[in-house]
């Protein structure tokens, strides 16, 4: 007696239920299960784009702030005394 076995495929079937714009950036493009009104994606995009902007922001006084601090240590020359070595080097 002889047996032969076949594939006949996977037998799982996939439903698409949110896609999102970038890699966990919160903006969801499209939810199956959520709908939301223009408004409501208004607000959501209006949200994420003052959470960008305050970590922006934040990211530069940090910058200013760990600057003003390297130079208050003398580890690093002030902006107009290292312009004035770099012009006195490019002038020699």
């Amino acid at each position: 007696m002889a047996l032969r076995l076949h594939e006949l495929g996977p037998r799982l079937s996939l439903n698409l239920v949110k896609i999102e714009e970038g890699v966990c950036r919160g903006n969801v493009v499209h939810h199956a299960h959520i709908q939301r009104s223009p408004a409501e994606i208004k607000k959501q995009l209006d949200g994420l784009k003052n959470k960008r902007d305050l970590k922006e922001k934040r990211k530069q006084l940090q910058e200013a702030n760990v600057k003003r601090k390297a130079v208050a240590r003398g580890e690093l020359p002030d902006d107009e005394e290292a312009d004035k070595k770099k012009d006195g080097n490019e002038a020699g």
